[in-house]
């Protein structure tokens, strides 16, 4: 038995050595699957009164690192979660005022996992909508 446990503690030593090791991998060392990311929105185009509404998703098959998300438009706001213990998923909805009365907004999400692989970043393209404006009397 004493042997077995022997060659465990070499096993992962080696594999500490060969790929690090950190909180998030739990010394699993590169996985070779990179995490998911996606933005999901209720609809692309905005109504101003209710502002820009979405939710980022993140999962990885071990541990996410981080997940972030950036606006750029008629507002620039940028996010990133840095995890420093093991989370698979992740969930984040987000809500920003709107006081533009046009403009485009692309949305931006990406993720990393605790080996290092960044996820396909997701992109999304809202506008505006301009016939919800209130006319003027």
């Amino acid at each position: 038995m004493h042997r077995f446990a022997t060659r465990g503690v070499l096993v992962c030593a080696l594999s500490a050595l060969t790929w690090g090791c950190n909180e998030n991998t739990a010394g699993t060392g590169a996985d070779g699957v990179a995490p998911t990311v996606a933005i999901l929105m209720p609809d692309t185009v905005i109504d101003r009164s209710q502002g820009l509404q979405f939710t980022v998703n993140a999962t990885d098959n071990i541990s996410l690192l981080t997940v972030g998300w950036s606006v750029t438009g008629p507002v620039l706001l940028d996010s990133t979660t840095t995890f420093s213990a093991t989370t698979p998923a992740f969930t984040e909805a987000v809500t920003i005022p709107v006081s533009a009365n046009s403009g485009t907004f692309i949305i931006i999400a990406r993720a990393t996992d605790g080996s290092g692989l960044a996820a396909i970043e997701d992109t999304v393209i809202a506008t505006i909508d301009t016939t919800l404006l209130p006319t003027a009397v």
